[in-house]
Order: C-alpha cells, then structure tokens, then sequence
C-alpha cells in the first residue's frame, strides 16, 4: 500500500489538481471511487472549458471518459448524457479543424456512450445509434475494437455460428493491432481479452458449444493475468466475473459441477476487490454471478443449503440495484433471485414450501414502491406463475391455481411487450403454451 502511495504521488505530481487526478489515463480511473470520479469529470470539465485550453477535443474526449465511466458503475443516466454530450462536442471541434485522427476518437466516444446506454437500460435503439456513428467515424483503432464489439452483438442476437467466427477474428485483429508499449495500452488490450472472452462463452453457451466456452475461458483467464488488483481493481473484477460466469456455463453444458464450484469460491474472493462505493454495479454484477453459480451447485446437489446461499447473493446484489428500476440488470437479478426461490420450492418439493414462496413473492409485489415498477412486477407475476402450476401438481387437484397462473403469464406477457422485452415476453408466452397443454390434459 506504501508502494501505491509513492506511485500514485508520482503520477500526480505533474499535473495541477484542477486538471484531475487520471492524466487522460482510462486506466487510473480505476483507483477512484464514485465520489473522487464525479470530482474527476467535474475537474476534466474545467479543464476542457478553461479560455485558452490546448487541444479542447482532446480534453472533451478526456471528460467524456470520465463521464461514461461513472455512469457504467452506477447507471446514472444524467452521467451517460454528459459523456454523450462531450463527445460530440469534440467531435464537432475535431471536424472544423480538420482532424480526422481526432475525429475518429470522439465518435467512437459518442458509440461507446450509445452502446452503454443500450446495455444498461435495454434501448435497443442505442445500439443501432452506435452503428450508425462507427460507419462514419475515419478508420483507427478505437473504430477496429468498436466494429469488433457491434460484430459480437450481433452475432448473439442471430445465434449463428458463422457470425460467432467472424466477430471472433474481428477481436483478434483488434488485438493484434494493439502495441502494449505502454501501461494504458496494456490496460486496453486487458479489456479487449476479456470483451472477447466474455463474448465467447457467451455465444459457447447460446451454441452449446463446449469447446467455444473453454475457449472463452483461456481468454479471460490471460486477462486475469494481465491486470493487477492494486491498480486496476474494477477491471480484474469484471474480468473475475466474466470467468465466474463462464465457469457456470461450462458445469452448466457439461454436467460437471467442478467448475461451478470453482466459479463460487472465485467470485465470492473476487467480491473482495470493490465496495459498493467504489462500483456499486460491478459489486452487484459480482454476486449476480456468485447467485447463479450456487444455485447450479444446489441443482447438483439436491441440497437446499446452496440454494439459501444463492438467494443471499441475489439479495446482496438487488439491494444495491434497488434504486435502478430502470435498469437492465436490475431486472434479471429480480427474475434470477424469484427462480432461485421457486427452484428451491420446486426441489423440496412439499406443499409448505410452495406456499412458502408464494408468500414471499407476493410480500415483493406488496412492498413495490408507488407507482409500481411495471417490469418488477412482471417477473414477479411470471415467477408466481411458476408457483401455481407447481402448487397444483403437488396438491393432485386444481384448485384454481392454473387459472391464476394463466392471468399472471398474461398480465407478464403484456408488460414485457410493451418494454420490448423480448426474451422475457416469450418465456411468458411459452408457459402460457405450456399451461394450455397442461390445463388440456387434466380435462
């Protein structure tokens, strides 16, 4: 910690405080936790506005940075606009000075605000933004890692093997483009191993493909390697979370629960690099993983004290995400937190557990703030759903449970459509099937 001081003094020292503490070096953002990094874009503010500022794009591109940086961490949207907004004013500034180098920076800048903004909030249309500034933007680099990340996109939207491939080799080229000389650039190549890592075992999983995962997991596992918890600890622990992550698929696709338990000691050690000061989202993106991890080791096992763990790192994760509502994640933590209790009903499988759950989700509908968010509430209402049919087949009489759970997928399905939800919408829309079929057998 010593040696991080002097380090840090050092680095400092060349720079006036109002100016920021990072340098225009991504990487040093790291060290910073929530409040120091609003107190750095305020500062990178000024620095870009002072009269008489040398290279004002270049310090736009620097605030902008910063911006997005702190709107990732903690889903601030006032934040994302800010990086949105200095970013294309320095893209404006580079293109009436000619500068096609400056040029290219500040809109894949503004792509990267857009793709941000997709990821965290579910706007589809962010994205489609994004495409549209890349094919624009003058040929470098940063345009290379951009084309390679809207390749992987699509790719996972398509589920098509061929695409899976050429998103791929778009990251090795990205890569193999990238001259490590230096420690921002070791640092950016650390995070395009691990985007490509994270994209791997993610389409290995969609794919079933075992050998796609283990090679998503090398990935992650060479940018583990790269990174260091003293100076870069939020990175390693999005790096950590995607190998936890992809550990589960690999128990998952294989049936070996090895790696699942792997994956929970990993991420619960990983959990230990941020605070929920320092990256509140990451923080809960940590024990997301943990969640899913013990949960695949309690299906394993048939034992519910995996399963009571699971719902305690839910429970940590969704207690920070709370306040979100509109965000992504706060979404599939709520829908992986109510399957967790209804796969642990469903395993003991009596009638006092299934009752058990339903109480404890419909006391979640009954403490939803006013107005309700209408997206929590419908994956409480697909989850309940869940509940009814398994409450009627432990009973061996319907006693109006099928009903109840045909107007709970439907009032889900309809909020889900409505917010573009599409994989959330058809899982409703299967179970309804399914009811159906079900409902029609016991006739």
């Amino acid at each position: 910690m010593f040696e991080l001081g002097r380090e840090l003094k050092r680095l400092f020292s060349h720079r006036p405080v109002q100016d920021g503490l990072s340098l225009g070096d991504a990487s040093l953002l790291d060290l910073l936790d929530v409040t120091l990094l609003q107190a750095e874009g305020r500062s990178a503010d000024v620095a870009a506005g002072r009269v008489g500022a040398k290279d004002r794009a270049a310090r736009l591109i620097e605030a902008s940075v910063v911006w997005r940086e702190l709107a990732r961490r903690t889903g601030d949207a006032a934040a994302l606009r800010k990086a949105a907004s200095c970013a294309e004013e320095a893209a404006e500034l580079a293109k009436s000075e000619s500068r096609p180098a400056a040029l290219s920076e500040a809109m894949c800048q503004q792509a990267h605000a857009a793709l941000l903004g997709s990821e965290l909030f579910g706007e589809e249309g962010l994205a489609a933004a994004a495409d549209y500034l890349l094919e624009r933007a003058p040929q470098s680099a940063s345009t290379q890692a951009l084309r390679a990340r809207l390749l992987a996109r699509r790719a996972m939207a398509g589920g098509d093997a061929p695409a899976v491939r050429a998103a791929a080799s778009a990251y090795d080229r990205a890569i193999g483009g990238s001259k490590p000389r230096v420690r921002a650039d070791a640092y950016s190549t650390a995070l395009l191993c691990r985007e490509r890592g994270e994209f791997l075992v993610a389409a290995g999983a969609r794919l079933k493909d075992v050998d796609l995962v283990r090679t998503g997991l090398l990935g992650l596992d060479a940018a583990v390697a790269a990174l260091n918890g003293d100076y870069n600890p939020v990175a390693l622990a999005r790096a950590e979370e995607a190998r936890g992550v992809g550990l589960v698929r690999l128990a998952e696709l294989t049936g070996d629960v090895g790696p699942a338990f792997e994956a929970a000691d990993l991420l619960e050690a990983a959990a230990d690099l941020v605070t929920p000061d320092h990256a509140p989202l990451d923080w809960a993106r940590l024990h997301h993983a943990r969640g899913l991890a013990l949960a695949t080791v309690a299906e394993a096992s048939g034992s519910e004290s995996p399963f009571d763990r699971a719902l305690q790192a839910f429970g940590k994760a969704y207690a920070v995400l709370e306040a979100g509502s509109n965000l992504a994640l706060r979404t599939l933590v709520a829908q992986d937190r109510a399957d967790c209790l209804v796969r642990r009903a469903e395993v003991r499988g009596d009638g006092f557990a299934l009752d058990e759950a339903e109480a404890v989700l419909r006391s979640e509908l009954a403490a939803l703030r006013a107005p309700p968010d209408p997206v929590a509430w419908a994956v409480l209402q697909l989850n309940l759903a869940r509940v009814y049919v398994a409450q009627a087949g432990a009973y061996g009489k319907d006693r109006g449970e099928r009903a109840r759970a045909g107007e709970a997928l439907l009032g889900a399905f309809e909020v889900f459509a409505e917010h573009g939800l599409r994989s959330l919408a058809a899982a409703a829309e299967d179970a309804l099937e399914r009811l159906r079929e079900d409902a029609a057998a016991h006739r």
